[in-house]
C-alpha cells in the first residue's frame, strides 16, 4: 500500500481537492492547496475554508449578509465559485 504524502502544511493530502476559500474581511473568493493559505488580495489570515462549493457559497451568504448592504461582492468573484 503506498504511503499518504502530504503538502507542507501536515493537513492537506497531495491527493486532496483545492480548498474553496472566503476572506472573512475582503470577502475574496479563492482556491488554495493550503491549509493555512491566507487571503492573496489583502493577507488576512482569517479565511473560511472548505472542499465543499456549497459549503462556500453558503459562508459567502451567511459573511455578505454579516457585513451589510454598504459592502458590494464582486460579481466576477462571485461567478468564480460556481
Amino acid at each position: 500500500m503506498p504511503k499518504t504524502v502530504y503538502y507542507q502544511d501536515g493537513v492537506t493530502k497531495i491527493t486532496d481537492p483545492y480548498y474553496k476559500c472566503i476572506c472573512r474581511k475582503c470577502l475574496h473568493f479563492f482556491w488554495a492547496t493550503l491549509v493555512d493559505s491566507p487571503c492573496p488580495e489583502c493577507g488576512n489570515g482569517d479565511v473560511f475554508r472548505s472542499f465543499e462549493k456549497r459549503e462556500a457559497e453558503t459562508e459567502l451568504m451567511r459573511l455578505t449578509g454579516l457585513k451589510g448592504k454598504n459592502i458590494q461582492v464582486n460579481p466576477i468573484q462571485s461567478n468564480e465559485i460556481n
